[in-house]
C-alpha cells in the first residue's frame, strides 16, 4: 500500500473545519515542502480566509501567527515562493492595521516586523525564514 501525499490544499480545507482553525499542518508543511504551496492557491485562500478573518472563534491570534509563519516559510524557499507570499500579502485588509494600532511596537520597526517579534515568544511554530517586508507587487 503506498502512502497518499495530501496538498497543501486539501490540508487547508480539513483544518477549516476547526475552531479556532488550527494549522499544525500546514506550517510543518511549509518547513519542509514549501514548494506544495505554489501549486494553487492556497497562500491567497490562507490570507483571505483567515489572516483578514475578524471572527477570533474561527481565526485567533495562533492561527493569524501560523498564517504569517507558513508566509514566511514559502517566501524563504525560493523566488517563485517569495512572489507567490507578496501577492497574498497585498491583500491583507484594514485587520493588520487596526491590529498594529493596538499593539505596542517600536516605531523604528517596520509594522510587520513589529508584529511578528512582539508575539514571538507566544508562538507554536517560529518561522523558518522571514518575510521580505514590506510586501509589494513588482
Amino acid at each position: 500500500m503506498s502512502k497518499v501525499k495530501l496538498s497543501a490544499k486539501w490540508q487547508l480545507d480539513a483544518a477549516l473545519l476547526s475552531r479556532p482553525v488550527d494549522l499544525t499542518a500546514l506550517v510543518t508543511m511549509s518547513k519542509s515542502t514549501p514548494d506544495k504551496f505554489t501549486e494553487d492557491d492556497t497562500l491567497h485562500r490562507l490570507v483571505k480566509l483567515l489572516l483578514n478573518e475578524k471572527n477570533k472563534v474561527k481565526s485567533d491570534k495562533d492561527t493569524k501567527l501560523d498564517v504569517l509563519t507558513i508566509l514566511a516559510n514559502v517566501a524563504g524557499a525560493g523566488s517563485a515562493g517569495n512572489a507567490l507570499a507578496r501577492v497574498a500579502l497585498s491583500n491583507v485588509s484594514e485587520w493588520f492595521d487596526e491590529y498594529i494600532s493596538t499593539e505596542e511596537s517600536d516605531p523604528s520597526q517596520e509594522p510587520e516586523v513589529s508584529f511578528l517579534l512582539s508575539h514571538e515568544r507566544n508562538t507554536r511554530h517560529p518561522p523558518t525564514h522571514t518575510l521580505p517586508f514590506p510586501p509589494t507587487l513588482m
